[in-house]
């Protein structure tokens, strides 16, 4: 039996919202921590990628953060986790994530992501 592809950190939830999501209404440069969420610096790439993308409104959903235990193909990555549908992270769930968080106090709800190492996916 070969040991686990993954160890689960934690789960957090996102609220459902009501309306799309446009990225460029808000990802915003802000360092006013009475306003809204506190973003310092916006990288070139991320508007080119991003900026016009408008997402549908969410559900309730369920995140889970889960610590890579060894070397993998992506194929097999994703196979373990559920298939494409629930890796995939949305802006509205990362902004959401963010705005519980707005004034870039550390997280309750997720702990800090080693990039290389770590993923957040929806709870299967």
């Amino acid at each position: 039996m070969t040991d686990p592809l993954f160890d689960r950190l934690t789960t957090v939830g996102v609220r459902a919202t009501s309306e799309g999501f446009l990225a460029k209404e808000h990802f915003v440069l802000n360092m006013d921590p009475g306003g809204k969420v506190m973003i310092s610096y916006i990288l070139g790439n991320f508007q080119h990628w991003f900026w016009e993308k408008l997402e549908e409104p969410i559900g309730e959903t369920t995140l889970c953060s889960r610590e890579l235990q060894r070397n993998a193909s992506d194929a097999l990555i994703l196979a373990e986790l559920g298939g494409e549908r629930n890796v995939e992270t949305t802006l509205t769930e990362v902004f959401s994530l963010m705005d519980s968080q707005r004034r870039g106090e550390p997280g309750e709800h997720v702990p800090p992501l080693d990039v290389h190492r770590q993923v957040a996916v929806r709870e299967a």
